[in-house]
């Protein structure tokens, strides 16, 4: 639900014409010490020049930091392969 939102409010922006767009989310949580429900995600789109927001689309900028990231170009029905094993990679090599 939340990717289609930001979908629907940057088609009419034209922002994911761009053949460099990226949707991306983030997880400020860990599913491994922090309840599923209670888990915080963004959901956004890494853009090159900052464009008007309002209401639900804010603009942020991630910190530098020690961070997992995954990177996959998937079909939606292969998306539950790809997390979970980034989540068995984790829970292996990380904390």
């Amino acid at each position: 639900m939340l990717f289609f939102k930001i979908i629907q409010w940057a088609t009419p922006r034209n922002i994911l014409d761009n053949p460099n767009s990226k949707m991306v989310r983030v997880f400020h949580d860990s599913f491994k010490i922090t309840a599923p429900d209670k888990v915080r995600m963004s959901i956004g789109i890494i853009l090159n020049e900052p464009v008007k927001v309002a209401g639900e689309i804010g603009l942020t900028q991630i910190e530098k930091g020690k961070y997992i990231v995954g990177h996959y170009e998937i079909s939606p029905t292969d998306f539950e392969n790809a997390w979970t094993g980034l989540f068995v990679w984790m829970n292996e090599k990380w904390l």
